[in-house]
Parts: structure tokens; C-alpha cells; sequence
């Protein structure tokens, strides 16, 4: 049920719509302080929980691309590689080379916390534009776009076994509960 209920399967021209009118509130004083829960009812959306077991960031990142929160080990194994790949890039915001590759090697294993490095490394992989709606007070809608207009490198941009590539710029909707866990967002009901 809640796949049917993916964003991405909402009409390009309402999906376009809530987009444009997420962004333009996000500025204004309106929502602020309000509950991730109203932020999301007011544009026609809820939270799908994600399993809180340290994946939940890339759980709602294989919900949006995949389908489901089952492939989460195919966007961490792609953040993980396409951040080995531009170390140039990802490297300066650590202070030695020995504890950028700590960070590989932890952030390569299963349950360890996602973060913006991360999230950044999925959007630049998969060529996605993320969305993702925060409880935080101010500046609660952030939109992650990949840099280039390459396409995904296929031997960084990992999908499941059957899954086939998410399209080009697919949107994904996230939400972020400051400062510990991450869910997918989907279409309420009847939107």
C-alpha cells in the first residue's frame, strides 16, 4: 500500500504544484514551529516510519528510489563509492586522509548513522534531486540537487538485483526529526 503512496507516483503537474508551494512557505513565518506532522498534512503528506536501526536514512533513500526500505544496502554501498571516488570532494571536510578513510569504513557498515556527507553522495550517485522536510524551526525545506547532469555512474550507482535504475533527476522526499532519525514521506490519503 504505501509504494502506491510514493510521491514519485503522484502526477508530475501535482507533484510539481506541492513542490512549488513547499518552497515558497518554507520562508515565511507561518509554519514555523510547527510539527514535522502539520508541516506535512498541510501540503497533502505524511511520514512512512522507517526502521530505526541506524539505516533510516538510507532506508527512506531505497524506499524513494527502489520501492522499498528492504534495499537500504544499495544507496550506503553508493554514497560509500562515489565519495572514494571524489575524495578530492569529499576529503577536505575531514582533517587527514587516515580519518577520511575511517569515516568509508565505518559509514560502509550496516546500522552506521547516515549524514549530509552521505545524503550529498546519493543525490551526486544517482543523479536524484532530494527533498527533505526537517523539524527544525527555520529552514526546514532543503533540496539536495546533483551537481552535474552526467548520468549515474552504473558501477557506483548500485541497484538491487531486478530494481532497474531510477530515472534521471527523480525526486525523493524525505523527512529529517532533528537530530536522529530519517522517514520516507508519502501521498495522505485521499490527496
Amino acid at each position: 500500500m504505501a509504494t502506491s503512496l510514493r510521491l514519485s507516483r503522484m502526477g508530475t503537474m501535482k507533484r510539481e504544484q506541492m513542490i512549488k508551494e513547499v518552497t515558497a512557505a518554507a520562508p515565511q513565518q507561518g509554519l514555523r514551529g510547527a510539527s514535522l506532522e502539520t508541516r506535512l498534512a498541510t501540503f497533502g503528506m505524511q511520514m512512512l516510519e522507517m526502521e530505526g536501526d541506524g539505516n533510516c536514512q538510507f532506508r527512506s533513500m531505497a524506499f524513494n528510489l527502489f520501492g522499498s526500505q528492504d534495499y537500504h544496502a544499495s544507496p550506503r554501498q553508493a554514497a560509500v563509492k562515489h565519495m572514494k571516488k571524489h575524495s578530492d570532494f569529499f576529503g577536505v571536510f575531514f582533517e587527514t586522509g587516515a580519518e577520511f578513510s575511517r569515516y568509508l569504513q565505518n559509514m560502509a557498515r550496516n546500522g552506521t548513522w547516515g549524514d549530509e556527507l552521505t545524503l550529498r553522495a546519493v543525490v551526486e550517485a544517482y543523479g536524484c534531486v532530494a527533498h527533505v522536510v526537517t523539524s527544525e524551526p527555520t529552514n526546514w525545506h532543503l533540496v539536495y540537487e546533483p551537481e552535474g547532469l552526467d548520468p549515474p555512474d552504473l558501477n557506483i550507482a548500485i541497484c538491487p538485483k531486478g530494481v532497474g535504475m531510477p530515472k534521471s533527476r527523480k525526486r525523493i522526499f524525505l523527512s529529517y526529526i532533528s537530530p536522529i532519525h530519517y522517514n520516507a514521506i508519502i501521498s495522505r490519503p485521499g490527496s
